[in-house]
């Protein structure tokens, strides 16, 4: 049974593919000479570690002048579980 279970479990997570093609060089190197910020972005709200209510927020970075309707999104995340940091 941990047999069918772990060639099941392989075969599933090998049918994802969350690759974006880098054909053409498009993500092999830096093509944006500016990037445009739109910092404080709100994307919610939560009850914070003293019991107050607390905003969410995140700033957007975009290379600017970029046509592209399809591509990579990266969340970087800091440590210090999420009580501070």
């Amino acid at each position: 049974m941990k047999r069918i279970l772990f060639f099941l479990a392989t075969a599933i997570s090998l049918s994802f593919n969350a690759q974006v093609s880098c054909d053409g060089g498009r993500y092999a190197s830096n093509i944006f000479e500016q990037v445009s910020t739109t910092p404080n972005v709100q994307y919610g709200s939560n009850t914070s570690f003293s019991g107050g209510n607390t905003n969410l927020f995140f700033d957007f970075y975009q290379g600017q002048g970029d046509q592209a309707t399809e591509r990579p999104l990266i969340i970087w995340v800091h440590g210090g579980s999420f009580i501070g940091g």
